[in-house]
């Protein structure tokens, strides 16, 4: 029997196009060659049977994102022996994991916050606004200006909003005019009880 020589890329290249079979076969006899060596700085999203979205920092470091069904979170326990359950995440996961994310955190139109990546620039979400991924770790709101919402795990502070005090005299004028237009659009109507 003679023996040859096969290379990493070679045996990647005949897994794309060998089908099912094949590709059980190749990842079963060269292991190594189908394992994911994490990066850091890289996005990792988790296999069916464990459900994560990770920014990978390091063996020992905190990791940030988003595991199983729980909350985003800075201080995620992940290192290279996830390597096999994991695979590179796509821009769009990313992206959409972490819109959905500042939209539960109140980024909404009308909100005002200090910028992520340097603090002290204050933003406000217009109806306008839109969210937009840059390099898979700034997640910023376009709109006149680009106030960044999320910078490499840190998310920007919402400010408290300021609220709008009023007189009794014209919320009692506010309450009347609804109430003429409302009687007005129903005056006709007859209720039945």
């Amino acid at each position: 029997m003679e023996n040859y020589k096969i290379t990493k890329e070679q045996i990647l290249a005949i897994e794309k196009v060998g089908g099912a079979d094949v590709s059980l076969y190749l990842k079963e006899t060269f292991p190594e060659v189908f394992k994911t060596e994490l990066e850091e700085g890289k996005w990792y999203k988790g296999s069916a049977d464990i459900d994560f979205l990770i920014c990978y920092q390091g063996n020992g470091n905190n990791n940030y994102g988003f595991w199983q069904d729980q909350p985003y979170r800075n201080n995620i326990s992940f290192g290279d022996y996830w390597d096999d359950m994991s695979r590179l995440a796509t821009e769009e996961e990313i992206s959409a994991a972490l819109i959905a994310e500042a939209k539960k955190r109140g980024f909404e139109e009308g909100v005002k916050f200090k910028d992520a990546r340097y603090g002290k620039n204050l933003y406000k979400v217009t109806n306008e606004s839109i969210f937009r991924l840059y390099d898979n770790q700034t997640l910023c709101i376009e709109d006149e200006g680009n106030g960044t919402v999320f910078y490499k795990g840190n998310w920007a502070e919402i400010l408290p909003q300021e609220k709008t005090v009023i007189t009794m005299e014209k919320a009692l004028k506010i309450i009347a005019k609804k109430m003429k237009v409302f009687t007005r659009k129903y005056r006709n109507q007859k209720l039945t009880i």
